[in-house]
């Protein structure tokens, strides 16, 4: 469409009506991927630009292949998939989630329209500006798509991908692979082959189960509220439920549709049996394979078109929890989500051996990347290869035992009393405790303490030093120097941590990238933990070339050196300041900052907005300059890939 004929009301619907399609030929392609021997690793449609071109438009099909024999499959999946969208259209069904949630998306920003951050707006005025994108504003965005979805019907959609999106003409075949020595790709003619062939194939119209039982059939027997008090560090709300949980709740303005949530509970792959560490590394992937309840992964998400609630399970050396949002509207499906994790996670052995398939395959394909070598080496730099945090190979994954990670992750969830569940966002506390106390509540709990032991990965209290060569084919020498140490572990000390990785920040894009043109950033970054034990990590990371790394790494020692001796500039260390102080006042209108701060309290016995502004001014060039000079105290490592 010529840039000039965007700005009327068809092209806008047209856009959308291109989503819709894309939405539902994409839930397709994710449902093959399911299969125990799925056609490609992943693959995706939709309608837009076609690669680079800002002046010419296509429907676009892409499969990632499992390896060069696994070509033509994906192909002729991306074929048949294509041909069964001409020629069968989508089914109401489809349609009707598919518009659900995009009008869920559209209705959760237009509640938001007046707490948008500025990267919302930034986006849709620059293509109206590049290319005549219309730009009509939420408000009537979403009060037409209202009055417009309800009319678009699955005929109207079915008509236009079969005389219009799908072509018999015009195509472009398109193949990128890498390099491996002795093997040879397709010729254009058998690509072309391939494709008549897959052309030819029947295929069937789409046929799909849908089911109208609601998420939890039967509720849970309803718990209840043992004691509340008032939290003043927070102006929150404390729950202690008759089974042990804890809840804690922060009703906020920020947002007007959101909520978010955030559980832990201490533990994690420190008490866990590290016999089979393969499974381990993917316990949190493979147990979402197999969905949750009565539903499928390819199932859930038709249960929950139309609602913005998502919940994800997470394990870490010392913690096990779970991460969620939804809008306010969808809470109690977050809390039925939340439910289903602590009781109903669904087994799917199809689903797991596509995953284990496809994973092989995509883990083999980037085994020559520079990059991963790179990462390789720093993991043998900073854990020693603990088996914990070493990169799996594509064997590595046959080794992976289902059956384990579910009974492991079970067990991790199987006493939710020793969990602290907190809320922030937009919470009504009449309509939020009784849902805590019907789905939070009823969880059945033993009432064992727990906690977490020192068996897990850490950064290892030795010197390293590793410059290597590697072949590569876009030449590049990329460079990681980092300090580890004991550190008390405070909010101070970390305040002043972070002080000094922004002045670093400066120093670094100064006299490395500007003065000396040897690279285009350097990443500084300084941390603090308490577990096992309180320490610190400080690392400094960029790429740059074979003749200019060993000057660069010598600039960068000696600067760090340099604010150890004789303090930071008077002028960097005020401009960190005022960062921080304006970027705290930002923070404390988000809800996940406050988030953040309550769990770091309950978790780490600190609170991270207590005097944050004061001990921020209070931080002096001496607090910087003792700073550095521990961290040059600390244990050195060093990572270096140059180019063959």
């Amino acid at each position: 469409m010529p840039f000039e004929q965007r700005g009327d009301i068809q092209y806008w619907l047209k856009g959308y009506i291109d989503e819709l399609v894309s939405t539902m030929y994409n839930n397709r392609m994710e449902e093959l991927t399911q299969k125990a021997n799925p056609p490609f690793i992943f693959g995706y449609g939709y309608y837009g630009t076609f690669f680079i071109s800002d002046t010419k438009d296509a429907w676009t099909g892409l499969a990632y292949a499992k390896d060069k024999d696994g070509i033509d499959e994906a192909l002729s999946a991306i074929v048949a998939e294509n041909k069964r969208m001409q020629l069968f259209g989508f089914t109401a069904s489809e349609l009707e989630r598919a518009k659900a949630d995009l009008l869920k998306r559209l209705e959760n920003q237009y509640e938001e329209r007046d707490k948008q951050e500025t990267s919302r707006y930034f986006y849709p005025i620059l293509s109206h500006f590049l290319t005549n994108e219309p730009l009509m504003g939420i408000e009537n965005e979403y009060m037409m798509l209202s009055q417009i979805m309800p009319m678009l019907t699955v005929d109207a959609i079915n008509m236009y991908v079969k005389e219009e999106l799908i072509r018999e003409d015009n195509i472009v075949i398109t193949l990128t692979a890498p390099e491996k020595e002795g093997e040879v790709l397709p010729t254009k003619e058998e690509l072309l082959a391939m494709f008549e062939a897959a052309n030819k194939q029947e295929v069937e119209p789409y046929v799909e189960t849908v089911s109208d039982e609601p998420l939890i059939a039967t509720l849970p027997v309803k718990g209840s509220i043992e004691s509340r008090r008032h939290d003043d560090v927070f102006d929150a709300t404390v729950l202690t439920l008759k089974n042990g949980v804890k809840v804690i709740y922060k009703s906020t303005a920020f947002k007007d549709d959101e909520i978010l949530m955030n559980a832990f509970s201490f533990g994690g792959y420190s008490v866990m049996d590290q016999s089979n560490p393969y499974t381990l590394q993917e316990i949190v992937d493979v147990v979402t394979l197999g969905g949750l309840g009565n539903f499928s992964a390819i199932d859930l998400p038709k249960v929950l078109a139309g609602k913005k609630a998502s919940v994800h399970p997470n394990i870490s050396s010392f913690t096990e929890g779970l991460n969620g949002n939804c809008s306010v509207r969808d809470l109690e499906t977050m809390l039925q989500l939340t439910y289903l994790y602590f009781n109903s996670v669904r087994s799917d052995e199809e689903a797991f051996q596509s995953y284990i398939t496809r994973t092989k395959a995509m883990v083999a394909n980037i085994e020559s990347n520079p990059d991963i070598a790179f990462r390789d080496n720093l993991i043998l730099a900073l854990y020693d290869d603990h088996p914990l945090i070493k990169r799996m190979k594509a064997e590595d994954y046959d080794k992976v035992d289902y059956a384990m990670a579910l009974k492991l992750f079970a067990d991790r969830f199987k006493d939710p009393n020793n969990f602290v569940f907190t809320f922030v966002g937009n919470i009504d506390p009449e309509t939020f405790e009784p849902m805590i106390e019907q789905y939070l509540g009823a969880l059945k709990t033993k009432k064992n303490n727990e906690t977490w032991t020192d068996n897990a990965p850490v950064i290892t209290d030795k010197d390293f030093i590793n410059h290597y060569n590697k072949a590569m084919e876009n030449p590049k020498t990329t460079c990681y120097i980092s300090y580890n140490g004991d550190m008390e572990y405070t909010l101070e000390n970390q305040l002043v941590m972070q002080v000094l990785s922004d002045i670093m920040d400066i120093v670094y894009t100064e006299k490395i990238r500007e003065d000396e043109g040897g690279t285009y950033g350097v990443a500084v970054f300084g941390d603090l933990n308490n577990r096992p034990k309180e320490t610190f990590d400080f690392g400094i990371y960029f790429n740059t070339n074979k003749e200019m790394y060993e000057k660069l790494m010598g600039i960068a020692i000696a600067e760090l050196q340099n604010v150890a001796n004789n303090g930071p500039r008077p002028e960097d260390l005020q401009k960190v300041k005022e960062f921080l102080v304006k970027k705290h006042a930002e923070d404390l209108e988000n809800n996940r900052y406050w988030l953040g701060c309550i769990q770091t309290l309950e978790r780490d016995g600190y609170n991270p907005m207590a005097n944050y502004v004061d001990i921020i001014n209070g931080i002096t060039s001496e607090n910087v300059s003792n700073m550095a000079k521990a961290v040059l105290s600390g244990f050195h490592k060093e990572v270096v890939q140059i180019p063959e």
